[in-house]
């Protein structure tokens, strides 16, 4: 003997619950109870509003989404008997974020520039999401910080209701006055759910008088050779526009390309405006240990000193 009756509660699976426009998923419905006779489906989909799609298969597949399926799905199991309890899933599409106006490739401050502010707009849906970097360390930007991180959304024609693309903008703005540490790659990355992040990036250099980056003990910088050896000082300048080098010894400048000296100045690859000028000193001796001056300048009256002091390797061991 066969009970009729209607369907009991329906349940959807899909192969993906968040896709990225232009992609697709497959939902599955079933029922706990497939009911006498056994159930078909009726699917009503977003895109489809006020109208529902009847079909015997349970499977509902979607190719080539874009933002207006997104939405609820809903399944009701259904037999001549009567209707199930439907089940109800939400597809999340996204419109992954493009950069719609990219940072400049590279950009010279000088250092009483005010007002200095790099934008970074992107769009996407949801609206994107945009976190600024230097030298690929996150930015907090908060308002006790040099750096302030500020964001908004612009206004776009989309009717009510309905998804819509998203255009966002950051902006990263430098407190005054700037200085030469505020040099460095910058990038703002956005993203907004998928792992699909678009990103744009720009090298700062700002307008600086030379500064010594070599470590100082505590005051001086130290080098090392042993007796008969090559004795190598070098001396670490960031500095722009690039800077000149001269050496001294004893108030004296030592000239390149001599007997015993050579010395070589080169821009540094891969770092911005720094630059190293390396003095050799051939078969160092005894007399040739002690104190070395590097002088830098770039352009206006003031110079850099750095005392560089040249010793023992065993000296500098202990």
């Amino acid at each position: 003997l066969q009970v009729l009756r209607r369907p009991g509660q329906a349940s959807i699976t899909a192969t993906y619950g968040v896709i990225a426009v232009g992609g697709g998923t497959t939902l599955r419905c079933t029922a706990v109870d497939v009911g006498s006779p056994e159930a078909e489906y009726r699917w009503l989909t977003p895109s489809a509003i006020g109208t529902s799609s009847e079909q015997i298969s349970p499977i509902y597949t979607l190719e080539h989404a874009t933002l207006a399926d997104n939405g609820e799905y809903r399944c009701i199991p259904f037999n001549r008997i009567g209707d199930g309890v439907e089940s109800v899933f939400t597809l999340q599409v996204i419109e992954p974020p493009k950069i719609t106006r990219p940072l400049p490739e590279f950009r010279v401050l000088d250092s009483d520039e005010s007002s200095v502010t790099l934008s970074c707009e992107a769009q996407g849906y949801p609206v994107p999401q945009i976190q600024w970097y230097k030298n690929g360390k996150a930015i907090s930007g908060g308002d006790s910080s040099h750096l302030r991180i500020t964001s908004e959304h612009r206004p776009s024609n989309c009717p009510p209701g309905d998804f819509c693309s998203v255009k966002s903008v950051s902006f990263l703005k430098f407190a005054e006055p700037l200085t030469w540490t505020d040099k460095g790659n910058y990038s703002c990355i956005a993203g907004n759910g998928l792992e699909k992040f678009a990103t744009s990036s720009t090298t700062l250099s700002v307008v600086h008088a030379p500064v010594v980056l070599n470590e100082r003990y505590p005051n001086d910088a130290l080098a090392a050779a042993d007796p008969g050896s090559t004795a190598r000082i070098v001396c670490h300048i960031s500095a722009r526009p690039e800077p000149k080098f001269i050496w001294l010894r004893n108030g004296s400048e030592l000239s390149n390309g001599g007997s015993r000296y050579r010395i070589r100045s080169t821009r540094l690859d891969g770092k911005i405006d720094e630059f190293q000028s390396i003095l050799e000193v051939a078969d160092s001796m005894v007399h040739d240990y002690g104190p070395y001056i590097c002088r830098s300048s770039n352009g206006n009256e003031q110079k850099t000193d750095l005392v560089i002091k040249l010793q023992t390797k065993s000296k500098l061991a202990r």
